[in-house]
């Protein structure tokens, strides 16, 4: 223990000596000044790794296990393993002297710990607008480390890429967003983490009902089945986070279901794991754009 303590008085020492020459970014606690000289990157959420990934951007420490296939190299790479995307391995993370830690949603109650270690930024994403705030991230992640003109190109592509699946989700019909963990289904509206779908890709929400829970608001099969939903867009949980239990495609195996229309046009999207897990990072946000624009491109 104090050794841990010892090292992290020498981590603000240095960064206090850092801060001379510095950077302001935007975070989702306001205004934080970053080292202009890095050397030593903690990440602990999944979206900024996705980000920094695009930008050609290895940090030094990352979380051991971050369940998005496309990402676990990053971890792989990294000289030390911090923790778990929850819960941090402080004796870790202090002994590698980082002169940045950059957190996110499942990480942010830990902030004021880590405080203590390092400059720590909060890029928690708000799901309403996960595409304006995915893009103000990956611009200032492209600021942070001189990254600028790569930043703007990644935006760009994305912004072209949004301009697509809004067209194509015109005049389709009404989708209905759900998440199955295990046995439970949950619905997200506009106000919800996924409320980017409607408020930004320009889907017709079915459910106008107010779920904005993190968990969404708890439905059932009759539900849906009233409801009818011309689209159902799915997020398995449970395959997600590798949980036990049965995926969401035996979960919706239910005769209740299958007149509605989403399911007897084959209107039902299953989401990508990273969509939960990696949510506003550039891949994520690449990828969901172009399955949403092939399924609502390829309807009659």
């Amino acid at each position: 223990m104090k050794s841990f303590f010892l090292k992290s008085f020498v981590c603000l020492a240095s960064a206090a000596f850092s801060l001379v020459h510095a950077t302001e970014v935007e975070t989702a606690r306001g205004t934080v000044k970053v080292p202009d000289s890095l050397e030593s990157l903690a990440v602990y959420d999944i979206a900024a790794l996705d980000s920094l990934k695009a930008l050609g951007i290895q940090p030094k420490g990352v979380i051991k296990d971050v369940y998005v296939d496309y990402l676990a190299d990053m971890s792989e790479k990294a000289d030390v393993h911090i923790g778990t995307v929850k819960d941090p391995d402080l004796e870790a993370l202090s002994g590698m002297g980082p002169d940045l830690i950059v957190v996110g949603g499942r990480m942010a109650p830990n902030y004021d710990v880590l405080s203590k270690v390092g400059t720590t930024l909060d890029m928690t994403l708000n799901g309403k607008e996960a595409f304006k705030q995915g893009f103000e991230r990956i611009a200032t992640y492209g600021k942070i480390f001189k990254k600028e003109k790569e930043a703007a190109t990644l935006i760009a592509n994305l912004e072209n890429a949004l301009k697509q699946a809004q067209e194509a989700v015109k005049g389709k019909g009404k989708a209905l967003m759900i998440m199955v963990n295990g046995p439970k289904i949950a619905s997200f509206g506009a106000e919800s983490r996924f409320g980017y779908l409607f408020n930004e890709i320009g889907i017709e929400p079915a459910d106008l009902n107010k779920n904005d829970a993190n968990h969404g608001q708890p439905v059932s099969f009759e539900f849906i089945q009233k409801l009818n939903p011309d689209w159902i867009i799915v997020m398995d949980r449970t395959s997600a986070i590798n949980a036990k239990g049965e995926n969401a495609k035996v979960v919706l195996d239910n005769p209740l279901l299958k007149n509605t229309t989403a399911f007897s046009k084959n209107q039902v999207i299953y989401l990508d794991a990273s969509s939960y897990l990696a949510s506003g990072g550039y891949h994520q946000l690449m990828a969901e754009l172009e399955l949403l624009t092939q399924a609502f491109k390829g309807s009659k």
